[in-house]
């Protein structure tokens, strides 16, 4: 439905729902020119104006995305499920992997998540199509233009800022942050409350630690022997907990006319 709206996704070529002879399901894909601008830490030349011009068409991109009907996407319940209900399924979903898997206790990482059930009960935007996952590492650009938008393993349907929220850090390392939104807006996408992504971007650091907690645990378990995602899930942690506390901090000082 993306790509066939227009938007820089790789044309979908093969679906094999099963597992094969090939191992498990998988899809094919089309190739696209581009190269990664950079990593999921941020992008490898903030400075460089073919990296200000792809940021800025990012914005233009996600307002294109968040306008997509979710009619078209295929989602059995687009329209009778609130952001609400979906945001408090997801923290269930989450809540129960990190009770599982965390080897350790954070208790302001386990604070954000009683946070989060209490602040998204009501006031959410009306459901996009969220990609889920918007950072350099999931983008292939060519001459400052985005010709890819990669990964689509957290699509769903969503607060459109839940994406602006995630991409935000990254993108202020490149150009301030009412000129990317002001590029949004101007694109079609809709107007987002301070609170909204103070709520989003607290979000999605709480679903990172727990992809950090289950990383840890299988390689406790033997599952996983990969030095390097071993050293993310036991050492990565204790930063997000630090990051945690600042996006309450945040969400905490929003004035009323902000929130």
């Amino acid at each position: 439905a993306a790509h066939r709206a227009g938007l820089p996704v790789a044309e979908p070529v093969w679906l094999e729902p099963a597992p094969t002879a090939l191992g498990a399901p998988f899809m094919l894909t089309r190739r696209c020119d581009g190269q990664s601008p950079g990593t999921w830490r941020g992008f490898d030349a903030p400075d460089h104006a073919a990296t200000r011009s792809a940021v800025g068409h990012l914005a233009e991109v996600l307002a294109q995305l968040h306008q997509l009907p979710l009619a078209a996407c295929g989602f059995p319940d687009a329209h009778t499920t609130s952001t609400e209900t979906r945001m408090q399924r997801e923290l269930d979903y989450r809540w129960h992997k990190w009770q599982h898997d965390s080897l350790a206790p954070f208790p302001v990482i386990e604070c954000a998540f009683a946070r989060l059930r209490r602040e998204c009960r009501h006031g959410l935007g009306a459901p996009v199509l969220v990609h889920g996952d918007v950072l350099p590492h999931n983008l292939l650009v060519d001459a400052g233009r985005i010709t890819a938008l990669l990964d689509w393993e957290f699509a769903h349907p969503g607060d459109p800022a839940e994406d602006l929220a995630y991409c935000r850090a990254a993108v202020e390392a490149v150009m301030p942050w009412p000129q990317f939104m002001q590029r949004y807006r101007d694109a079609g996408g809709p107007a987002l409350s301070a609170r909204r992504l103070a709520i989003y971007g607290l979000f999605g650091l709480v679903r990172n630690s727990a992809l950090l907690a289950s990383a840890a645990q299988l390689h406790a378990q033997g599952v996983i022997d990969d030095f390097t995602t071993a050293a993310i899930g036991h050492l990565s942690l204790p930063m997000m907990e630090t990051l945690i506390g600042a996006q309450l901090h945040a969400l905490d000082t929003l004035r009323e006319d902000e929130a």
